[in-house]
């Protein structure tokens, strides 16, 4: 079913969210896209986010890379997103006068499950805030508490904290996307990554941007880059930076001790459950399994 700009905003006022289908065809962007993860994992880009590493030689279960715009990458990843041309959209639904993108990622997972807690990415919501997911390949499991049930779920938490809530289904919406999809969401829905089978997409958040932006057919300028995303940031400026970023980017993965704990983790990536009388204890199943792992 077709959409109008109108449909999509009123789509977007009454849930806060809304799924673009096929906006756009991700062949190219996806090739661009892998070439950063493979210079990623063998050029060892420092500002990659890491899910508890397992055990494998020269090995990162990488969840995220940080700063893909940086010229450290050789490819046209930035070209072929200037193509995806959403600006317009993003203006359409939020009815903001310009975009002002103050991060993006690749957020990537190839051997092991990924479940996040539940959690907003904005201090209050509704936020004046997006959070888009450019989708590269099919992905279904990502959950979004909608504008309606946001206040049952703040009723939840009231005795406890959000990320160890075992929320209703009746409560949240499953994202079924598929490559050439576009998520555009208020950054401070709640919501939870989930996905039982490898992914690859493209995380953006943008604000809104007062002045207009004078076009000059580039990614970074067209869409107003915070300084961090700049493509020709040095690593020195990326490094101070990136500590204004929640992530802690100066562990080192490769050292004895962390290479210790990826060997546990590789053992409990295959035992789930480690607290499993607590489990049993908690008959009223204010918690689902996952929360009794050392990952989940």
């Amino acid at each position: 079913m077709l959409y109008s700009a109108m449909e999509f905003h009123d789509l977007f006022i009454k849930k806060r969210y809304v799924l673009l289908k096929n906006y756009f065809s991700s062949e190219d962007l996806l090739k661009e896209t892998n070439k950063i993860i493979n210079q990623a994992k063998n050029k060892k880009w420092k500002f990659v986010k890491v899910y508890y590493n397992s055990y494998i030689k020269n090995f990162l279960n990488i969840f995220a890379i940080s700063y893909p715009l940086n010229n450290f990458f050789e490819s046209n990843f930035e070209k072929e997103l200037n193509n995806i041309d959403y600006k317009e959209t993003i203006k359409d639904i939020t009815k903001w006068a310009e975009v002002k993108t103050t991060s993006i990622e690749i957020q990537h997972n190839k051997k092991y499950n990924y479940q996040s807690n539940w959690h907003r990415d904005w201090s209050h919501f509704p936020s004046n805030c997006l959070n888009i997911i450019v989708y590269l390949k099919d992905e279904i499991g990502f959950r979004i508490v909608p504008l309606e049930n946001n206040n049952k779920v703040e009723k939840l938490t009231s005795n406890s904290k959000m990320n160890y809530l075992n929320i209703p289904k009746d409560f949240y919406d499953i994202i079924d996307a598929k490559a050439g999809d576009l998520l555009v969401m208020d950054s401070g829905l709640i919501h939870q990554g989930f996905t039982k089978s490898n992914r690859t997409h493209i995380f953006i958040r943008c604000e809104e941007k007062k002045d207009i932006t004078l076009i000059k057919n580039n990614f970074a300028n067209d869409y107003s880059v915070s300084e961090q995303l700049d493509p020709n940031i040095t690593l020195k400026q990326l490094e101070i930076l990136s500590k204004k970023d929640t992530y802690n980017f100066d562990i080192n993965y490769y050292s004895f001790k962390n290479k210790i704990k990826s060997f546990i983790f590789t053992f409990l990536y295959y035992l789930p459950i480690h607290r499993i009388f607590n489990y049993i204890k908690d008959y009223k199943r204010k918690k689902i399994h996952f929360h009794y792992t050392f990952f989940q």
